[in-house]
C-alpha cells in the first residue's frame, strides 16, 4: 500500500493578548420541556416504571 503525504503551507500569527468569551447574556431562560424522557432524549408517553435514569419535567431523576 502506497502512502501519499500532502503538505500545506500555512502561516500562523500569534496575537499579543489572549482572546476568550468572557460573558454570555441571554434575555430569556431556556424553556423546560414538560413530560417524561429517557436519558438519551426519547419522549415517553407515561411515567417510567423500569429502573433507570430519566428526565422528568426537566430534572434528572433516578427511578429504582
Amino acid at each position: 500500500m502506497k502512502r501519499h503525504w500532502i503538505f500545506f503551507k500555512s502561516d500562523f500569527k500569534f496575537l499579543d493578548k489572549p482572546t476568550a468569551v468572557t460573558t454570555i447574556r441571554t434575555d430569556q431562560a431556556a424553556p423546560v420541556s414538560k413530560g417524561y424522557y429517557t436519558i438519551d432524549g426519547r419522549k415517553l408517553q407515561q411515567m417510567p416504571t423500569q429502573p433507570g435514569i430519566y428526565i422528568i419535567d426537566g430534572k434528572k431523576v433516578l427511578v429504582k
